[in-house]
């Protein structure tokens, strides 16, 4: 069951609108079984610069998989990179990003506007 916070593999568009790629995303709808056609979630990147941008929230994760959100290597929710899709599109369900990082991701969101 997916909820507000959880880390889902799905296919999504570069920044830019021209590549697809399955990628993380974090699942920022407050109740996403409620409009399971319209999932709203920010995406996540391991390809990062530092200083890290401030639209940059780091994610928790363990090179075994060990962490609670299932990541393998250091990863950041890019919260003005904005991703919509449907629950048929997830192609994978990962773990949860855990209540510190999802209230920071939440924090940095840009006003979403449908």
């Amino acid at each position: 069951m997916l909820q507000q916070g959880s880390l889902v593999w799905v296919e999504v568009v570069d920044p830019k609108g021209f590549h697809r790629k399955c990628r993380p995303a974090v699942v920022i709808s407050p109740n996403p079984d409620a409009d399971p056609e319209n999932i709203v979630a920010v995406a996540v990147t391991s390809t990062f610069t530092k200083p890290m941008p401030e639209t940059h929230v780091a994610l928790p994760w363990d090179p075994s998989g060990n962490s609670r959100s299932g990541l393998k290597r250091e990863c950041y929710a890019v919260c003005n990179w904005i991703v919509r899709f449907s629950s048929v599109d997830v192609r994978q369900e990962g773990g949860f990003v855990g209540d510190k990082a999802l209230k920071r991701v939440l924090s940095k969101l840009p006003i979403v506007t449908d």
